[in-house]
């Protein structure tokens, strides 16, 4: 009876507990939650004498989640999920209201809304909300809750998120119908002459499969979708998912299969209930695989 006790002494504490430790702002969570930075400082002051260490650093004026403030975020956030997965699974919820997805283009265009469509006719309920959050910042959104299902073809690794490969898109270089290259067949040695359009490097890994050991002239960089469109106007050359510039007649392949790339989804790891989530992810694949 003890634990339980304590227990509902921490509860009261801990949606305030996990607002501070995820914005590390104490004016930022004071706005989310309507209440006095004071407030929240003397709420953290009184979880951290009961815990009985401290949950934040404090630096200077500002304050730094421990590796303790860590380990109770993590029991935190999925506390908080079950009970809202278990209020879904009530009486069939779980394909009823939002689901919050990142995707990118044109993948959303050519897979996500067709798949989101067929499912919307199951389940009428269901509300997507769609957002184009940039690949770095989506494992912060999906573990604060702000997206359900990220899409992405450079995920980056995280203990608490899931990452599962839904395809694999086979990558030719194209030009548009302004380019010089256009309507000829050139050699590499031609289009090495030209820049390139190309993703941003990260930890030395070009994001597009580009031979590390071939040098290009990078003149732009752009994430996929806005590459695509870089590439049709006819400003550069780039590496496109052979799938995903079918659509436009105005690019044409100059050289076939130079790489692929490989699309993911990533969700915050099953807690043992399968919600609206899953079955997003399972209409995405379905059309992927079509």
């Amino acid at each position: 009876m003890d634990r339980l006790r304590r227990l509902t002494t921490l509860w009261n504490w801990l949606p305030a507990f996990r607002a501070v430790a995820e914005t590390q702002h104490l004016p930022a969570a004071s706005k989310q939650l309507h209440v006095s930075p004071s407030a929240l400082s003397r709420t953290i002051r009184l979880l951290e004498e009961d815990v009985g260490q401290p949950l934040f650093n404090r630096v200077g004026r500002g304050i730094e989640l421990n590796a303790t403030g860590q380990r109770l975020l993590s029991a935190v956030r999925d506390s908080m999920r079950l009970v809202d997965e278990a209020l879904g699974a009530m009486g069939g919820k779980q394909f009823v209201g939002p689901v919050k997805i990142a995707s990118f283009e044109p993948l959303t265009s050519r897979y996500v809304l067709p798949a989101l469509h067929r499912l919307q006719a199951q389940h009428p309920e269901l509300l997507p909300h769609l957002t184009a959050t940039p690949s770095d910042l989506h494992n912060t959104a999906l573990l604060q809750g702000k997206v359900d299902i990220a899409l992405a073809i450079d995920p980056r690794p995280h203990d608490e998120i899931s990452t599962e490969k839904l395809t694999t898109l086979p990558c030719s270089i194209y030009v548009g119908a302004g380019h010089p290259l256009h309507g000829t067949r050139p050699t590499r040695e031609q289009i090495l002459e030209h820049g390139f359009v190309a993703p941003d490097e990260t930890d030395g890994i070009r994001r597009d499969g580009w031979p590390a050991d071939v040098r290009r002239t990078v003149g732009m960089h752009a994430d996929l979708g806005t590459a695509l469109e870089v590439v049709r106007r006819g400003a550069y050359v780039g590496i496109l998912p052979d799938e995903l510039a079918a659509p436009y007649s105005e690019l044409m392949a100059v050289e076939r299969d130079v790489s692929e790339v490989v699309v993911f989804a990533l969700l915050r790891k099953s807690l043992g209930f399968e919600g609206r989530a899953e079955v997003v992810i399972s209409a995405v694949k379905s059309e992927l695989g079509g």
